[in-house]
């Protein structure tokens, strides 16, 4: 009973199967109509209507200011040679990718150097693992883009470069002032080898002579210290200055030739599957219809 059941369900659907297989063949003009019409409206408004829209892209290397805090709190023979330079000398957004990148995306930098965007949409991303961001401009104007991504780096490496030269000046200066110190102790060690070498031959010999000697050394031993520390942070300086570099446009922008959003193929097998899927629609909207009033 239920093997009849099984055959019989089966036939039904093979029957329901054909019969619709027959009734798209014989709507197939009106199918064939639907899809063309949805191909020929894709067409038009992709290759016609579609405004393209082009990017380009510009890359930049930060300035090595990173190790700048650990002059901000130095001090030498206690005094603090960078204390009325403190501002802004340390974690800036023209040396930390991170802060680059916010900078960029907050519109700061866009909105106080009054440069008008438009439509045109920038996107900033640090490169993996180094101090290099990329900027990247996407709009519908190709030489738009090119000239806005191309002022937007030349503005970023000026405002870059008026820091770091305000950097290196505050470094130079401190360089100078150990120098200075340097040579102020050469004189100091200087002296107080003259007054030891000049000492009285009675006074040696005598406990007044005992205490100055061990003074004069004890001065000496001081400033022998003081002066090759001096020495050890002019060389860690010297070594930091020479290794700086300001901010650098590495990739400048081009003017993009050909859209990056040019999906003409995708547009037209988009519009031939819709076409399709509307032409069976009515088809069989129809034919439902024609079957009710019936």
């Amino acid at each position: 009973m239920e093997e009849r059941d099984n055959e019989y369900s089966y036939g039904e659907y093979e029957i329901d199967l054909k019969e619709y297989v027959l009734l798209l063949w014989s709507k197939k003009w009106l199918i064939l109509t639907i899809t063309i019409t949805a191909l020929l409206l894709a067409g038009i408004y992709t290759f016609y209507i579609a405004v393209p829209v082009y990017q380009t892209e510009a890359s930049l290397i930060l300035s090595s200011l990173n190790n700048t805090q650990a002059l901000i709190n130095l001090e030498v023979n206690g005094v603090n040679y960078l204390k009325d330079r403190k501002a802004n000398l340390s974690n800036n957004k023209y040396s930390d990718a991170k802060l680059a990148v916010e900078y960029f995306a907050g519109n700061e930098f866009v909105q106080n150097n009054r440069i008008d965007l438009k439509e045109n949409k920038l996107k900033v991303e640090q490169s993996k693992g180094t101090n290099i961001i990329k900027l990247t401009l996407t709009g519908n104007d190709s030489e738009e883009i090119h000239q806005n991504l191309t002022e937007i780096a030349n503005v970023f490496k000026k405002e870059a470069d008026q820091y770091y030269n305000k950097i290196i000046a505050s470094k130079q200066a401190y360089l100078d002032e150990i120098n200075d110190d340097i040579n102020t102790y050469n004189n100091r060690i200087a002296e107080t080898n003259s007054r030891l070498n000049t000492l009285p031959a009675n006074i040696n010999r005598g406990t007044e002579g005992l205490i100055l000697q061990t003074g004069l050394s004890d001065q000496l031993a001081c400033y022998l210290q003081l002066r090759k520390d001096l020495r050890e942070k002019k060389y860690k300086l010297e070594q930091e200055l020479m290794a700086s570099h300001p901010v650098e446009i590495i990739d400048k922008a081009v003017v993009p030739t050909s859209a990056i959003k040019s999906r003409k193929k995708l547009n037209m097998a988009i519009a031939g599957v819709l076409g399709l899927m509307i032409a069976f629609f009515m088809v069989f909207f129809v034919e439902f219809m024609r079957e009710d009033r019936d």
